[in-house]
């Protein structure tokens, strides 16, 4: 399925999809995913802004209204405006429905994480202290006495 159109900028969807990465993070295949679905909804809103904006403009020029206000509101309530309206609101739930997903998705995955952590430290034998006297390097016999002994004495 083609995402870039012929005449968008690849480098720009790439920007995009860079930055999305970067805040979301995935770091399985499941949330990569979902992080490609949140970039072409995205993309694909970026396009229907540009397309609505576009037409709008046009269908402005056309009218030639003395009132630029009265103008853009006729335009405003056009089918045609109303279309490109439709099609964003529901880019815009798929984007939603995914950022949603994903933030559950690595919630679960940081949870389970730590569930096991807590395990593992669990079942890890307790290590009764040591002295602190096993704490310091041993000191050769000729070898000058360290800092921190110099310090005691």
């Amino acid at each position: 399925k083609q995402i870039i159109l012929p005449h968008e900028d690849p480098a720009e969807f790439e920007a995009l999809e860079a930055v999305v990465l970067e805040q979301c993070q995935p770091a399985t295949d499941a949330e990569r995913l979902l992080v490609d679905d949140m970039v072409v909804s995205r993309w694909k809103i970026r396009r229907i802004e540009l397309a609505r904006a576009a037409w709008l403009a046009r269908d402005l020029r056309a009218r030639g209204h003395e009132d630029r206000n009265l103008a853009t509101a006729f335009a405003l309530l056009t089918p045609e405006i109303q279309r490109f309206e439709k099609y964003a609101a529901a880019e815009r739930r798929v984007l939603e429905k995914a950022t949603r997903a994903l933030r559950l998705m690595q919630e679960d995955r940081i949870a389970a994480l730590q569930i096991k952590a807590k395990a593992e430290r669990a079942q890890s034998p307790a290590e009764p202290p040591r002295p602190a006297s096993m704490d310091r390097p041993k000191q050769a016999a000729h070898s000058a006495p360290l800092v921190s002994d110099a310090l005691e004495l």
